[in-house]
């Protein structure tokens, strides 16, 4: 700084003139580790974060179901309902095939509730059983047939006559994939509309999805069966 004068070169008391002084840039804000690892935990912590690009885009198609209602009314989103679905085909001791079914079961429902069912059947069928995949397509009917019996409401002439067509292609009570549908309708899915129910987190069935998604999926083949999976010819036969 400098005194200011006046034209007779006396300084004037309180003014001051300025000169020209570089200012460097001011450094940009260093980022502690702290926070850096702060960040990477919690982006890591995500279910989504260390899958691959299938396994990933499954997860958030389970993830847009939150805040979805079905159209039947209930106390819990889709989301709430695959999670509990899951669960509870967990603590009952299924396997892993049938724990993802229930997961992803009603992924389709956020595009429509009619023949969801089909919708998840054919995400999950170059991965699953054809057991799997006929169970899928079908769990729809086979729950709402056990809820309307409930209501007493059976008279429904398109669930009968769908239960009839069951019926005449050998999907009764004996049929190899007979039981696991009853099971997986009557123990996983129908209870699943509980707000009271401590479900499992979405996370904890990342590896169960990505052991499904592993596998070799089928290719198209002349004689219309799924060569990798061995175990469909003897269901077949077995029906």
């Amino acid at each position: 700084m400098m005194c200011a004068t006046d034209e007779e070169g006396n300084p004037i008391v309180g003014a001051t003139t300025a000169t020209a002084v570089a200012i460097p840039a001011p450094a940009a804000p260093a980022v502690s580790p702290a926070t850096e690892a702060t960040e990477v935990t919690i982006e890591a912590s995500h279910p989504l974060e260390s899958t691959c690009g299938a396994v990933r885009n499954v997860l958030r198609l389970v993830e847009t179901m939150k805040g979805e209602l079905s159209e039947i009314g209930v106390a819990v989103d889709l989301y709430e309902r695959s999670l509990q679905s899951a669960t509870r085909a967990r603590r009952a001791c299924a396997d892993s095939e049938t724990i993802v079914c229930a997961l992803l079961q009603d992924v389709g429902e956020v595009l429509t509730a009619t023949n969801h069912g089909e919708i998840s059947a054919a995400l999950l069928r170059p991965y699953v059983s054809q057991k799997s995949h006929w169970l899928l397509s079908n769990h729809e009917v086979l729950t709402a047939t056990h809820v309307l019996e409930r209501q007493g409401l059976n008279a429904d002439p398109d669930l009968r006559d769908k239960l009839a067509e069951f019926a005449s292609a050998g999907i009764v009570a004996g049929h190899p994939w007979y039981d696991a549908a009853q099971t997986f309708c009557v123990e996983y899915d129908q209870p699943s509309f509980d707000p009271e129910y401590k479900s499992d987190s979405l996370a904890s069935f990342v590896p169960l999805v990505e052991e499904i998604f592993d596998r070799s999926p089928f290719w198209w083949s002349r004689d219309g069966i799924n060569m990798p999976k061995k175990s469909v010819a003897a269901i077949t036969a077995a029906a």
